[in-house]
């Protein structure tokens, strides 16, 4: 039988006397890089005499020799150099801890968990996350888009730090703040006659068929700021996603309507036309809220402050194109 077999620590089945301490840990690493005993005290802030009644303490709870002399330095035995091991994988992974404490506690570590409606979380929010994860290796981030209608069933204190979406559509109970604001902007094919217009009046596009996502509560809000102008919708087509309805725009079925960031794209390379419509602008304004009361871990605290650095949708030359009313 090997005179290893009664230790844990070696692959045998019984466990050592006692939990060795960090600092013990360190003694007997210190004597496996060659240390002499002051440099092992130095280390650990321990007088040489400690340090030699550590280890005849640590060699009468583990039942063998760990370490022989060898004039004034310390040498480990065959089993002190396979204790030697162990302790450096342990002393390690305390290491690793360490470092990580530091860096949760910098908001350079940990994970991020938000739920957000389809907007933010399709096309405002993707670009801001690969960003922040960049230079952030152990940063973890959980985004799951559900529908308006489903914020207030979905969220939970429990499961994620916050939520998403227009102020109108978040649950009631939740603490929201302004997260930032979305331009209204109406649409259409490159080649469509509207299209070429220099100016839009609210009459214009009610002989228009306008297609977009008008069953969510917000877009109800946005038409009655229209309908109060006076503006009547003769037709309106509803689609649903907003992938949709820039396609059947593209086919030239109507006048498309949506929030700005999820045609960026389309209206960067002109394949769709912004219309310059001779109205007040409309917009919609996207909270963040979370429970009462909860605090935000630092890495989710560092990603909301990274959001609102980077939250910016609204081109500054279009305020100079507007006409004037």
């Amino acid at each position: 039988m090997s005179e290893f077999s009664g230790l844990g620590i070696f692959g045998g089945r019984k466990a050592l006397p006692a939990v060795l301490s960090v600092a013990e840990l360190t003694i007997i690493r210190g004597v496996a890089s060659g240390k002499t005993q002051i440099e092992i005290g130095e280390e650990v802030h321990l007088e040489q005499s400690t340090i030699s009644k550590t280890i005849k303490g640590i060699e009468e709870r583990v039942g063998f020799a760990i370490v022989t002399v060898s004039g004034r330095r310390l040498r480990l035995s065959a089993a002190g150099r396979e204790l030697a091991t162990a302790a450096d994988r342990v002393l390690g992974a305390f290491d690793d801890l360490d470092d990580f404490a530091r860096e949760l506690k910098a908001g350079r570590a940990g994970s991020v968990r938000f739920i957000a409606s389809s907007t933010p979380g399709s096309y405002v929010l993707p670009r801001i996350v690969a960003d922040f994860l960049a230079d952030r290796e152990r940063v973890s981030v959980d985004m799951e888009i559900v529908p308006i209608s489903n914020l207030r069933s979905t969220f939970d204190v429990d499961r994620f730090d916050f939520a998403i979406g227009p102020a109108i559509g978040l649950p009631p109970e939740l603490k929201a703040e302004h997260l930032y604001s979305e331009r209204v902007v109406f649409f259409a094919a490159r080649g469509a006659a509207i299209a070429a217009r220099s100016s839009v009046s609210l009459s214009d596009l009610a002989h228009e068929t306008l297609v977009g996502k008008f069953v969510d509560s917000h877009w109800r809000r946005i038409f009655h700021e229209l309908e109060a102008c006076g503006f009547q919708a003769q037709r309106k087509i509803m689609v649903i996603p907003p992938e949709a309805v820039k396609a059947m725009v593209a086919q030239g079925l109507g006048v498309g309507v949506l929030f700005e960031s999820s045609i960026r794209a389309e209206l960067d390379d002109g394949s769709l036309i912004r219309l310059p419509l001779a109205a007040p602008p409309l917009r919609e304004e996207f909270s963040i809220a979370g429970g009462r009361g909860e605090a935000l871990s630092p890495v989710a605290s560092a990603f909301v402050e990274y959001m609102r650095e980077r939250l910016t949708y609204e081109p500054p030359e279009y305020e100079a194109r507007q006409p004037e009313l």
